[in-house]
């Protein structure tokens, strides 16, 4: 029972508990802006789904070309006792080349569904995957062109029809690659090979987006204001939605009525070969994407300003290896990845990088640093016998991006050497049990 529990954790996920201040993880030189789960929270520590682990749980069942990959929490979850027990998330990912959905129910079982095909309960090289708290799951069935709907009810998941066909009218696809729900129970679909989104709309019609320039799109994703969990629920950042197309190489945001707020490019990120494959937005609208070639995630800003790369803790042997598709459960900060060979379960984290010490006569120094994600921060100067010379900052709120904060010297502060101390806490429930402290010492001279 132990090894299921541990699987299933790492599938299912769980909230992180309230803890003592004392017993706060504290990482150092990490990246953190995701981070692995706290010590503890998960059995054995381990939160990587890797072959070892599905063939103990699914004997004869291998990772064969994974792809997308949805997380929700379900109605019938959400009756937890109290606030402070976990609360397992159901997650459905698509292992493409053998044709299946793997799924887990609770913390009790891994179950697949489905095999290669073109019927019932089949599929054929199936790419995205979506799911509503009420257990509707959408998959986009790539090879035989068409939309599969299921259903979760708890214990297993229900084919109940495919919908579509090979074509270019409204209700036919060619090689359907992506699928995201909004709020209103619409399903936007990128038709891939016929450069458009279609939507089915709640009373079984399809109307296509109109949206214009779309280049072979294929990863979706969408955040809108009837979203429970989401921090902007008006303006230009609600109500959007994110595409990836030109074979990877582009990301365009959209508003609901089609026309396109931001748009950006691998090549205006980097001169490295990227490829995108799927993105995600977080609480806060930011949007989270693979790079399957660069094997990490990227973040961008709601404006899509490219904020930070996560490759994973190479200190902990966890980097990214070709990671496909992403979820996020915003009311967490619960991030699952389906990569090359597993799949990875990160909580959403902070981190705290490009930081500047920079001195203004007359005796001034200015703190500079960059946030990858809203923050809570603290900011002290401590002498060298280890006291505390000032408070610049105590448990400040900060949004992502560049900061700075000021510290004026006084004529009793004396030489020597000084320690700027830097504590960042994600604002999400990962905050109770994990801080990054960064340490900077530095020489004042007092003439």
């Amino acid at each position: 029972m132990k090894k299921v529990a541990l699987v299933l954790m790492l599938v299912g996920g769980g909230i992180p508990t309230l803890v003592h201040a004392s017993k706060i993880e504290q990482l150092r030189h990490v990246p953190t802006t995701y981070v692995d789960p706290a010590k503890g929270h998960l059995p054995f520590n381990i939160h990587r789904g890797t072959q070892t682990l599905l063939s103990l749980m699914l004997p004869g069942t291998h990772f064969n070309d994974p792809e997308g990959v949805a997380c929700s929490l379900l109605d019938f979850q959400k009756s937890f006792r109290h606030p402070s027990q976990d609360v397992v998330i159901t997650v459905v990912g698509v292992n493409s080349g053998a044709g299946q959905i793997l799924y887990n129910v609770g913390l009790s079982a891994i179950k697949k569904f489905g095999s290669l095909g073109e019927g019932v309960d089949q599929f054929r090289a199936p790419q995205g995957i979506a799911i509503t708290h009420q257990g509707r799951i959408a998959v986009a069935d790539a090879g035989n062109n068409r939309i599969v709907l299921l259903q979760h009810n708890q214990y297993r998941i229900f084919w109940v029809k495919a919908l579509g066909h090979l074509g270019t009218h409204r209700g036919e696809f060619r090689f359907p690659s992506g699928v995201a729900f909004d709020g209103s129970g619409r399903l936007f679909i990128t038709d891939t090979l016929n450069n458009r989104i279609q939507i089915l709309l709640p009373n079984g019609k399809f109307v296509v987006f109109p949206a214009q320039g779309l280049i072979h799109p294929t990863g979706i994703a969408i955040i809108d204001k009837k979203d429970v969990w989401t921090f902007y629920r008006s303006g230009p950042w609600a109500d959007r939605i994110a595409v990836i197309d030109d074979n990877g190489q582009r990301i365009q945001i959209f508003n609901f009525s089609g026309q396109r707020l931001y748009a950006i490019t691998a090549s205006q990120i980097t001169s490295r070969p990227s490829k995108f494959i799927a993105c995600a937005f977080d609480y806060y609208g930011n949007l989270v994407v693979t790079n399957e070639l660069q094997s990490c995630l990227m973040k961008f800003s709601p404006t899509l300003k490219f904020l930070t790369s996560f490759y994973g803790d190479a200190q902990e042997g966890n980097q990214l290896n070709q990671p496909r598709g992403i979820a996020i459960n915003k009311q967490f900060g619960q991030v699952i990845v389906s990569e090359k060979k597993c799949v990875d379960y990160l909580w959403v984290g902070a981190d705290a990088q490009h930081i500047r010490l920079i001195y203004h006569k007359p005796s001034q120094y200015t703190i500079r640093f960059f946030l990858t994600d809203p923050a809570i921060i603290s900011v002290q100067i401590i002498n060298s016998e280890h006291q505390t010379e000032a408070v610049l900052a105590n448990h400040r709120v900060l949004n992502e991006g560049e900061h700075q904060l000021n510290w004026k010297l006084t004529p009793f502060i004396a030489s020597g050497i000084y320690h700027l101390q830097l504590k960042v806490m994600a604002t999400y429930s990962s905050r109770d049990r994990i801080q990054k402290i960064i340490r900077r010492s530095f020489r004042v001279s007092q003439n």
